[in-house]
């Protein structure tokens, strides 16, 4: 009962950061040092926490650091090299090794795959607006589905996404070979 007492503790601590890294990446387009030093700070504090229990629990937790951070180095790489601009800021890649230590390595997983699809639904509605409007295209920032993919997956199974995600995959593939 301790780990599910912790987890609620911990991820009561962590909402409220969450929250305002949506607001303000939303508003001003970054995420502030201090405010990623902070999520950082607290990841590390609940890692030590439940490594008095269980070392291989704080060993995910600082594993899910490194996994946040290599995917989103890895997508921003790609998207330099595709598109010859910065394609995601160094705030995000922050932020996901933050976070990374409240979620360990499947669960950051889990949320770096839904902040995508979020994200590719919004961007069609915010893409369709553009062109009626004929605004020219802005960046759009990423903190928020970051943060909203966090929140939602503290809230569903482990697995989840992932089992959703190729299932809808799955889905897709029977439907073009037919």
């Amino acid at each position: 009962h301790l780990a599910k007492n912790l987890d609620l503790i911990k991820f009561l601590v962590l909402i409220p950061m969450l929250l305002l890294t949506f607001s303000i990446d939303l508003k001003h387009r970054i995420i502030p040092n201090r405010l990623n030093l902070t999520i950082f700070e607290t990841g590390l504090i609940f890692s030590f926490i439940y490594g008095i229990t269980n070392v291989n629990m704080a060993k995910d937790y600082i594993v899910g650091m490194i996994t946040g951070v290599t995917i989103f180095v890895v997508i921003t790489i790609l998207g330099w090299i595709a598109s010859g601009k910065e394609s995601m800021g160094l705030g995000d890649i922050k932020f996901m090794g933050a976070i990374g230590l409240f979620y360990g390595m499947s669960g950051i997983a889990e949320v770096s795959v839904l902040s995508f699809v979020i994200a590719a639904v919004i961007c069609i509605f915010v893409v369709i607006y553009r062109a009626i409007r004929r605004k020219k295209d802005e960046y759009v920032p990423f903190g928020p589905f970051l943060a909203t993919s966090a929140i939602v997956c503290m809230f569903i199974p482990t697995g989840y996404v992932f089992n959703c995600f190729l299932e809808f995959c799955k889905l897709i593939s029977q439907t073009i070979l037919k």
